[in-house]
């Protein structure tokens, strides 16, 4: 019996493998279809495209969309809350009057990618992870907090807008807690830009832009092409994808029916979740690798923590020195952007020292840290935006971090770590905060 289970096994394995390597051809042929049906259409250029939007561009452009005012009324705004209260299942309880339109909004402990606020009366929290970012610790419920605590707006007068690019990705439980979730209730809205911004936008938005506004319209035009772009409904993607499909069912002699093609369908998705989980297995086990090497170097100092965050497409992995701690609401730490894609693909990766928090201590730990090096000439210790004060990229060499041996690994992150300007960022930051510190920062 068991003889004959094992064989059964086996022979169905063989099948599957069989099966996906079909797949996996009709992929490739479609791919290599595709490219050559998209490259006979004219000509293409997008600007949004070509600048390599990151989430806080995306945030700044809804703001912006938001912002805009019409004989003292804000129109879209207006029509953003609409939509909102047709999501929440029930009547919103904002009015809008005089409201604060703001992006990358400083709360003392992190930023809120896009807030529409009303002190004392409403608030409408958007969280932007349309690049798939991981969620922060308590990021939501410190959010909700804030303009709770600090704005004076009533529990049932928050709105928290998820915002994703699709609505695959959900909240974690160490964001938004059971508690901050309860409060919410329905007004925690998981939005998205494929399903709600893109039909806002070509629906609401630009049918009511005026044609005097040239500048406006423009930008519409192109956004809502990027985004369109982006979902592959642009019509040029629409009819290179259909052309292409009809030749490889005509080539598979797969034949023109709803259930023959959903057999197909649903044969890809489970090719397609098998190789999902394969990449992130694939993914954890390098993550794992860069944050035991982290920890190796620095285990031993109990000073130090971590965070990772590293995902698919998009991350981070913080490394914390518990010496900096103890200011209330703020938070230096060393910062790695990476993810699975750039330990597998990248050969370079980047570093940068981020002070975060509270807008006044953030600036004075910035000022005191800024002339310490200035003093000790140190060139690579400067502003670079409001949080980050040192950027640099390591070379791999033409390497790639998840496929070099574990010597070569160890040996490239500690001796990033164990290298002079590391060692004096550290050095400057303990002397920073211990000065803040003996001046009663906390």
């Amino acid at each position: 019996m068991q003889t004959k289970e094992k064989n059964f096994e086996k022979d169905l394995e063989i099948e599957i493998e069989e099966k996906f390597k079909d797949l996996l051809d009709l992929a490739h042929r479609y791919s290599a279809l595709y490219r050559k049906e998209k490259d006979r259409f004219p000509y293409r250029l997008n600007v949004i495209k070509e600048l390599h939007d990151d989430e806080n561009a995306h945030s700044r452009i809804l703001v912006r969309l938001l912002q805009y005012k019409e004989n003292c009324e804000y129109t879209w705004l207006l029509s953003f809350v609409n939509r909102l209260n047709d999501l929440c299942d029930g009547e919103t309880n904002i009015e809008v009057a005089r409201p604060i339109i703001d992006t990358e909004h400083p709360t003392g402990n992190g930023r809120i990618d896009g807030l529409v606020i009303e002190d004392g009366k409403y608030a409408i929290i958007i969280e932007n992870k349309i690049w798939y970012a991981g969620d922060q610790n308590e990021q939501i419920d410190r959010y909700v907090k804030y303009v709770n605590k600090q704005r004076r707006v009533p529990n049932e007068n928050i709105y928290v807008v998820y915002l994703t690019l699709n609505g695959c990705k959900v909240v974690s439980d160490d964001s938004l807690s059971k508690e901050t979730k309860s409060i919410l209730g329905n007004r925690f809205i998981p939005m998205s830009f494929q399903y709600d911004i893109l039909p806002w936008l070509e629906n609401d938005v630009l049918p009511n832009c005026k044609l005097k506004e040239r500048c406006l319209e423009t930008a519409l035009y192109q956004y809502i092409d990027y985004l369109k772009g982006l979902f592959g409904q642009l019509d040029y993607q629409k009819q290179a994808q259909k052309n292409a499909l009809n030749q490889i069912l005509k080539e598979m002699d797969i034949p023109e029916n709803y259930t023959e093609i959903r057999k197909k369908y649903k044969d890809v998705q489970a090719l397609a979740t098998a190789l999902e989980n394969r990449v992130n297995e694939l993914g954890k086990l390098a993550t794992d690798k860069f944050q035991q090497l982290s920890r190796e170097y620095f285990c031993d100092d109990l000073g130090w923590c971590d965070n990772n965050q590293i995902k698919y497409d998009s991350g981070f992995y913080q490394i914390f020195r518990k010496q900096w701690t103890g200011i209330n609401g703020l938070s230096p730490h060393l910062e790695w952007g990476i993810s699975y894609t750039s330990l597998f693909e990248s050969t370079t990766l980047k570093l940068v020292l981020h002070i975060e928090g509270d807008s006044v201590k953030k600036d004075k730990c910035r000022n005191i840290l800024l002339e310490k090096a200035k003093g000790n000439n140190i060139e690579y210790l400067r502003k670079y935006s409001t949080t980050t004060y040192f950027i640099k990229e390591y070379s791999l060499n033409g390497k790639k971090f998840a496929t070099m041996s574990d010597e070569e690994q160890r040996g490239f992150l500690h001796g990033i770590y164990g290298s002079a300007e590391i060692k004096q960022i550290i050095e400057l930051m303990d002397e920073t905060i211990a000065e803040m510190k003996s001046h009663h920062c906390g």
